[in-house]
């Protein structure tokens, strides 16, 4: 049971300004989620009432080179709307300050 005081405590540790109506209803608020809280930890949910969908596996790839170095550059460049010899050019993103 959460009562009003301990509200008021934890809003004085965090500086938090409330009023008597607040804490009050803040307290009611706290005491009705808890009560729901402990209503739902009462449930059975064990993996038997739990369906399975089939069996978790690594999807990952294997690390390795994918391509060779610079197999694309060229294509990309032309691509490019605004590029050098050697790299696409964009607009500034990030400001100094």
């Amino acid at each position: 049971m959460i009562d009003a005081r301990k509200i008021e405590a934890l809003a004085r540790l965090a500086r938090i300004d409330m009023g008597k109506e607040e804490l009050s209803s803040l307290a009611k608020s706290l005491d009705e989620i808890l009560e729901y809280v402990s209503q739902l930890e009462k449930l059975s949910l064990g993996t038997d009432d739990t369906p399975v969908f089939g069996e978790n596996k690594n999807m990952m790839r294997e690390d390795g080179i994918p391509h060779e170095s610079g197999r694309y550059t060229k294509d990309l460049l032309v691509a490019a709307p605004r590029h050098d010899k050697r790299f696409i050019k964009v607009d500034k993103v990030l400001k100094n300050g």
